[in-house]
């Protein structure tokens, strides 16, 4: 059986991984398939396509949804058929009619429930019919010169004579063909020979590798193979005139880690590859590859639980999941995995933000500080929130000497009112921005906090209380006002109230005082707490819920949803709101079709409803939602996003601020973008609102060398 499609069923259990943490948050249970057995997996829009048998032997296409509430079936194959293959939502299935001295061919299209009943002489009993694209390919010898043969459903066929005999001994079996477009490879008996063949050759053209070699799958008009001795892909380029075999990938020779074979799957919707990797103690990950220049997006550890390494297994990557279907004690199970975050994915973003700090300086007191660059460009500028995320990041990293000198830094930066600069110049330590915006100001205090809790490190403590005392100063005390208990926005805008800045003074105000045990602080930010969570509540005319972006301001913004699920929903009963939140700005701010980075056709959000021309994707706001995705238990959702921003990491390792869009917003990488994608690639995940307790807040496996 061949199987040209990427392999997916659907989800039957909620699952997360650890590849950083390398443990399992949650148990999952396989579920029996009412089947006698699984032939082979594929899908497409979100829809799974399982080829099953019955017990009877009748084989039968199924369409199940990724939430596995709606089941369907499409035509029976017939019972004689010899062979059958799938292509996302489709499949071929074919017999020969011995009586009609003809071949018969069923094509049938799951999305659209229709069945296409082709006959036609050609199609010989030694043919394979191949489904690419919109054509059926096959061999036919009903001539006396092997022909390949191609049609369109609704149209006759044309035939290509190949003189195939000239590729092989007279006693040989027929060379496996692979089609593509407008060429066709094929792979004559035990991989002896390969043999490229187009319109634009005379003939076949020797394509075979010097090294002995296997090979694997064709993707995007490029023959993918495994050499045998070392295991590293090799790629060949079937547009270019004189193709060549060039390395794509090897793994980590050094550590023993090989490639498992025909583990090769192209992932269509986000044009990328993913493998199996195991080393010598049979540990295995999951690898997901660049198309364009094989570098690692991904690499998740799978936990030895799954039974993927057992024998007739199959397995599926839509992207964002991870599928098993297998066989024990004559029954068919089916178990589906989640992984969170990404290794490689939080190595690649730490080393950025590490090389956008300024080399260490000498403080009065003979301390040392730093500050860092907000983006990948030669502006040098910093920005207060983007110091906090950047300490954040490194804190969660282990990466305690960094995250101290930053905090330094920052502490040069103070005001003696407690405030700190909206933006500063990072290599003379100096302001640039002269606003002082409460948002910024507890982000810097979270910052402190997050250090304090994970390190019980308590230097910046009368920092971080200075802050709140700025803070307060913006606090509206009058308890007989709509907006009692809220932070304002800054001196210099002192009746108005953001949400989102209130959130930030939520989290600073409350883990100051758990910190410091001070009830004040903790009352102070039940009053912020009431003031989001109850007034700041809207409904639209549909009904759906969200948080208004600021007091009497009805508009909605996507980190007011996001922030506030992030800060709240540890604390809270009732999810109701929040969850509400989270689906509103999920379907009225998300973007599709986006330029971000390298990458075409990213799937995202964008920071307001009416913002901008045309679409958008806002990578720090998209991050944003991933993680609270992930704090509601939607890790599928999560998953999805999170995969969008992690294909689209810079070489150097930074995530563009935002996709190619007509708003005058930069599209290089920041600080902001890649220390949020940093938070998500961690397995548990960081959320920077509620820093977890000094009991649980060892540094992540990022910092640490694979």
């Amino acid at each position: 059986m061949r199987l040209n499609a990427v392999l997916i069923i659907f989800v039957l259990a909620s699952l997360r991984c650890s590849d950083v943490a390398a443990r399992l948050q949650s148990p999952w249970s396989p579920e029996r398939l009412p089947y006698a057995k699984v032939l082979a997996l594929s899908a497409s829009n979100g829809r799974t396509i399982a080829l099953v048998e019955s017990a009877s032997g009748t084989k039968f296409l199924l369409g199940i949804s990724h939430d596995g509430s709606k089941e369907s079936r499409g035509h029976p194959l017939d019972e004689q058929a010899e062979d059958f293959e799938l292509a996302g939502e489709r499949a071929l299935a074919w017999r020969f009619d011995e009586k009609e001295a003809a071949g018969r061919l069923w094509l049938i299209d799951l999305a659209t429930q229709e069945t296409t009943v082709i006959t036609d002489r050609s199609v010989i009993n030694s043919a394979h019919p191949t489904l690419v694209g919109d054509r059926i390919w096959w061999i036919s010898t009903a001539t006396k010169h092997e022909e390949v043969v191609y049609r369109e459903p609704a149209r006759t066929g044309r035939s290509i004579p190949l003189k195939l005999p000239l590729l092989r001994s007279p006693n040989e079996d027929p060379p496996n063909l692979q089609f593509g477009s407008s060429w066709i490879v094929a792979t004559t008996t035990g991989n002896a020979g390969l043999w490229l063949w187009r319109p634009t050759l005379r003939g076949w053209q020797s394509v075979t590798p010097n090294d002995e070699h296997a090979i694997e799958e064709i993707f995007e008009e490029r023959l993918f193979g495994r050499t045998i001795g070392d295991a590293c892909i090799l790629v060949l380029d079937l547009l270019h005139q004189q193709p060549r075999w060039d390395q794509f990938y090897c793994p980590d020779e050094i550590k023993g880690i090989e490639i498992v074979s025909n583990s090769l799957r192209y992932v269509n919707d986000s044009k990328t590859l993913v493998l199996l990797e195991k080393s010598p103690t049979q540990d295995r990950w999951l690898v997901e590859l660049s198309l364009e220049d094989a570098k690692i997006l991904n690499r998740w550890s799978i936990p030895p639980e799954l039974p993927i390494a057992r024998e007739g297994a199959f397995w599926a990557w839509d992207g964002s999941r991870l599928t098993i279907a297998y066989q024990e004690k004559d029954q068919w199970w089916v178990v589906s995995w989640v992984p969170q975050g990404s290794e490689a994915v939080a190595q690649r973003s730490l080393n950025w933000l590490k090389a956008r700090l300024t080399p260490p300086f000498q403080r009065p007191d003979s301390s040392f500080a730093r500050l860092i660059d907000s983006y990948e460009d030669d502006a040098r500028v910093g920005w207060t929130y983007d110091a906090a995320l950047a300490t954040i990041a490194l804190t969660a990293a282990g990466e305690t000497t960094l995250a101290r000198e930053l905090l330094r830094g920052l502490e040069g930066l103070q005001e003696k009112d407690g405030s700190w600069p909206f933006a500063f110049d990072p290599d003379h330590a100096r302001p640039l921005e002269g606003k002082r915006y409460a948002g910024a100001i507890a982000w810097v205090v979270m910052a402190a906090n997050y250090f304090e809790s994970a390190t019980d490190d308590r230097t910046f403590a009368l920092m971080a209380r200075n802050g709140l005392g700025f803070l307060e100063q913006l606090r509206q005390k009058d308890s007989t006002v709509e907006t009692f208990g809220a932070v304002a926005i800054g001196p210099h805008n002192p009746t108005g109230y953001s949400t989102e800045h209130n959130v930030d003074a939520w989290s600073a105000f409350y883990w100051r005082g758990r910190l410091d045990q001070e009830p004040r602080y903790l009352e102070i930010s039940e009053q912020i707490r009431d003031f989001v969570l109850d007034r700041q509540w809207a409904t639209d005319a549909t009904g759906a819920g969200y948080f208004e972006v600021g007091h009497r301001d009805d508009a909605l913004y996507l980190d007011a949803q996001s922030w506030t699920v992030l800060a709240f929903w540890p604390h809270e009963q009732d999810h109701t709101r929040l969850r509400s939140a989270l689906s509103t700005a999920e379907n009225r701010l998300r973007s599709t079709n986006a330029r971000l980075g390298p990458c075409e056709d990213v799937e995202g959000f964008k920071e307001a409803e009416g913002a901008g021309i045309g679409e958008k994707v806002w990578s720090e706001g998209t991050a944003g939602m991933v993680a609270a995705f992930r704090m509601a238990g939607e890790r599928e959702r999560a998953t999805h996003y999170y995969v969008q921003l992690a294909r689209c990491q810079s070489p150097s390792g930074g995530l563009a601020y935002s996709s190619e869009n007509a708003d005058g917003w930069s599209t290089i990488p920041s600080v902001a973008g890649t220390a949020w994608l940093f938070f998500n690639a961690l397995e548990p995940p960081i959320n920077p609102f509620n820093p977890p307790p000094r009991a649980e807040a060892a540094p992540h496996a990022a910092s640490q060398p694979r």
